[in-house]
C-alpha cells in the first residue's frame, strides 16, 4: 500500500474523541493504482459508541465500548465489548470522491441538533 499522510485532531467534551483523516488520491484509477483514503475515530476517554458490521449473509457483528446490562444478541449477531478505535480505509479514486461527497451527513447532524432550521427547507 502506498503511504498516506494522516492528520489528526482531538476533540474534548464529556468524552475525548480523536479524529484522523488522510488520502493519497488521486492515483489514476481503482484500488489497484494504490489510492487510499483513511478515516479513523479513536476513543481517548468516555466514549459510548457502537459499530455494527453487517455481512451479505445478514450476519451482524456489534462492537461496543460499553456493556448494556442483560443485553442478549439475536441469533445472527455477535456482540463484542471494548471498542477503542474504528479505522475505515477506502481504496481507489472514486471511493475517495464519493466519501468526500458524503459530507452532507455532517450538515444533517448540525441541522437535526437545531430543529428550527429544518423547517426552513434548507437544501442538503
Amino acid at each position: 500500500m502506498k503511504s498516506v499522510e494522516v492528520l489528526s485532531k482531538t476533540f474534548t467534551c464529556m468524552n475525548v474523541l480523536n479524529v484522523a483523516a488522510g488520502t493519497n488520491t488521486p492515483q489514476g484509477g481503482d484500488a489497484g493504482h494504490g489510492g487510499v483514503t483513511v478515516f479513523e475515530l479513536s476513543n481517548e476517554g468516555g466514549m459510548s459508541w457502537s459499530l455494527i458490521v453487517e455481512e451479505d449473509s445478514g450476519q451482524k457483528t456489534i462492537f461496543r465500548s460499553f456493556i448494556i446490562a442483560g443485553e442478549q444478541p439475536d441469533k445472527n449477531e455477535t456482540l463484542i465489548h471494548g471498542l477503542k478505535r474504528i479505522r475505515l480505509e477506502l481504496h481507489g479514486d472514486s471511493e475517495a470522491s464519493t466519501f468526500i461527497a458524503a459530507k452532507f451527513a455532517l450538515k444533517v447532524y448540525e441541522l437535526q441538533r437545531q430543529p428550527s432550521l429544518l423547517s426552513t427547507g434548507v437544501n442538503l
